[in-house]
C-alpha cells in the first residue's frame, strides 16, 4: 500500500505540473495576466489534490487487490448474503493472522464465520 507521502508526489489526474507552468510562463511571462493565470492554476490544482487526498483516505481496499501486513489492526468491511434478495454489511476492526485468509476480530476468527466474509479493508491510520 502506498504511503501518504508517495501519493502526495503524484500529479493529480495526470496533470504535468511543470509543463502547465511552462506554458503559462511562455504565453504570459511575468505579467499581471501571467500571475493571475498562475493563481487560478494553483487554486485548481489545490482543489484537485485535496479531493484526491480525501478519496485516498476513504478508499476501501478489496482483499482480492491487496491484504494488510500480518498483525496490523485495520478496519474491515464484511458481507453476508441472504439468498439472492439482499446483502448485509458489517464493519469491525480486525487483524490479519499469519495463516493465509484468516482474520481475528473481537468476536470471531476466520473470515468465513457466521458474520460473513471480509471483502474490504482500510488502515486505521495512514503514515
Amino acid at each position: 500500500m502506498k504511503t501518504v507521502e508517495e501519493v502526495s508526489k503524484m500529479s493529480p489526474n495526470g496533470v504535468d505540473i511543470q509543463s502547465e507552468v511552462g506554458k503559462i510562463i511562455a504565453q504570459y511571462g511575468n505579467t499581471e495576466m501571467g500571475r493571475y493565470r498562475m493563481q487560478i492554476f494553483a487554486e485548481k490544482l489545490s482543489e484537485i489534490s485535496f479531493k484526491k487526498g480525501v478519496e485516498f483516505a476513504q478508499r476501501w481496499i478489496p482483499v482480492e487487490e491487496e491484504l494488510p501486513e500480518v498483525g496490523a489492526m485495520v478496519l474491515t468491511k464484511m458481507e453476508k448474503r441472504h439468498g439472492d434478495t439482499w446483502v448485509q454489511n458489517y464493519y469491525s476492526t480486525a487483524t490479519r493472522l499469519e495463516n493465509q485468509g484468516e482474520w481475528q476480530t473481537v468476536n470471531w476468527v476466520d473470515h468465513s464465520i457466521s458474520f460473513g466474509h471480509i471483502t474490504h479493508w482500510r488502515p486505521i491510520e495512514y503514515k
